[in-house]
């Protein structure tokens, strides 16, 4: 695949290798049959697999803040399934230009974020449930 840009290229591959080092993950704690420490009123942590579809959701959410912003037609991805929001990562961004990448787009509310932003969310946020994660397996309550 060809990208117009690297620096998009860049962060469609980071948030591939990010996604699936959650994926491995996840299984990993999954099988462990551990609960999700501390106890919260978040109902994405009721459950492992909340937690998971939670992750999933957010991946396919920014992809399509993404393509909306930049008017890109989009076949949305099923939510559930991880290999089928990254291919749509992989099929709808390559035509994006730094020029579109670094650009402050109202988000309403007052808000300005670039694509840049929401892209590395994409990646930041199943770097960090992939963290805590870990930390439960290492047997880190805290």
């Amino acid at each position: 695949m060809v990208f117009k840009s690297r620096a998009v290229q860049s962060l469609v591959e980071l948030h591939r290798q990010e996604l699936l080092h959650f994926l491995s993950t996840w299984e990993r704690f999954n099988a462990s049959g551990l609960a999700l420490l501390p106890a919260s009123g978040d109902p994405n942590y009721q459950s492992s697999r909340h937690l998971y579809a939670h992750v999933l959701e957010s991946a396919r959410s920014d992809l399509v803040w993404v393509c909306q912003l930049c008017g890109i037609a989009l076949d949305a991805p099923d939510p559930k399934d991880p290999h089928a929001i990254l291919k749509a990562y992989m099929r709808h961004l390559p035509e994006l230009s730094d020029e579109a990448l670094y650009v402050p787009r109202n988000m309403g509310e007052g808000m300005n974020l670039s694509l840049e932003a929401i892209l590395e969310h994409a990646i930041v946020h199943s770097m960090r449930h992939r963290h805590q994660l870990e930390r439960l397996l290492e047997g880190d309550e805290s």
